[in-house]
């Protein structure tokens, strides 16, 4: 069985030149113990530790940068992602002294000499100071690979961040302030974190919905809710899926001791074979065809 997974950058305002790429995922990301990507915002995570599955909760504050090189041991003075807290910036302070060196996954994207970085939408800019050993500039070109770790979780060998935690220690926790913790929010600004268009409810606004959850004996459990698109004028409220709290709902009236909502809407899908467990989601406006959306990454179950 296959299924979608992370939220990824969908729209070009989710995506300023000159870094990051449409389809790019969001949020922290691992694959056989290789960290492809940072977190951004403070989210929900769905781990493996190489001893068993889990769902936490990690920031950026819990990852760190090894730059490449002669670049390694240097300082670093700041570092900038995408905030609602400042929807205002979609690019780094203009500094004298100073390098900006912006991250896309795991390759620096740019310099930037005296800040004015465009800031990566799933991505960091990290500050270094200008006067650099002429070792270091060699190692800080553009394209060359950068390594990312997660302090707390140095066995991790898998990580798909999604968001919000839907439930944890057998118990629904999600609702409108967690929504918001974890920086879910509709406010389609250019410097919002991805996803930029995600209403900030966990009772009110119905979508089609996937999750994958932890049973007691350390099993994945993954549940999803069909429906239909919001853009799609002649659904019925019945055929627009569920909440985030119908979510929650369900993996707790199926034995999940944690959960995590992963990517929604017209994204979701589910394969088995060569057939599909359900109704295509996705939808544009102005028609009545219904297709199945193209997403970056997925989970396989074999």
């Amino acid at each position: 069985i296959v299924t979608n997974a992370h939220f990824f950058t969908i729209s070009p305002p989710e995506q300023p030149e000159p870094h990051g790429a449409l389809g790019d995922p969001a949020g922290l990301t691992a694959r056989v113990g290789v960290i492809r990507a940072p977190a951004v915002s403070r989210r929900a995570v769905l781990l493996h530790d190489g001893v068993r599955w889990r769902v936490t909760t990690l920031g950026p504050e819990d990852v760190s940068l090894d730059l490449p090189g002669a670049a390694l041991s240097l300082p670093h003075l700041g570092r900038f992602m995408r905030s609602h807290d400042h929807p205002e910036r979609t690019h780094t302070n203009r500094a004298a002294g100073v390098l900006d060196v912006a991250i896309e996954g795991r390759t620096i994207m740019g310099l930037h000499e005296g800040g004015g970085a465009a800031i990566p939408p799933t991505g960091w800019v990290v500050r270094l100071a200008s006067e650099l050993p002429s070792a270091a500039w060699a190692s800080l070109r553009s394209g060359a690979p950068v390594t990312w770790r997660v302090t707390k979780e140095p066995n991790l060998r898998v990580a798909m961040q999604g968001g919000p935690l839907l439930v944890e220690d057998g118990a629904v926790v999600v609702d409108d302030a967690r929504v918001h913790r974890e920086g879910y929010r509709d406010t389609r600004t250019p410097a919002s974190p991805v996803p930029g268009q995600f209403p900030a409810d966990a009772t009110v606004s119905r979508a089609a919905r996937l999750g994958v959850g932890v049973l007691a004996d350390g099993r994945l459990l993954v549940l999803a809710i069909q429906g239909r698109s919001a853009l799609d004028r002649h659904a019925a409220d019945a055929e627009r899926g569920g909440t985030l709290e119908d979510l929650a709902t369900l993996f707790v009236e199926h034995g999940a001791r944690s959960a995590v909502n992963l990517d929604g809407g017209g994204s979701v899908l589910a394969c088995h074979g060569s057939g599909d467990l359900l109704e295509a989601s996705d939808h544009r406006a102005g028609s009545l065809a219904r297709f199945e959306r193209l997403v970056p990454t997925g989970l396989a179950f074999v």
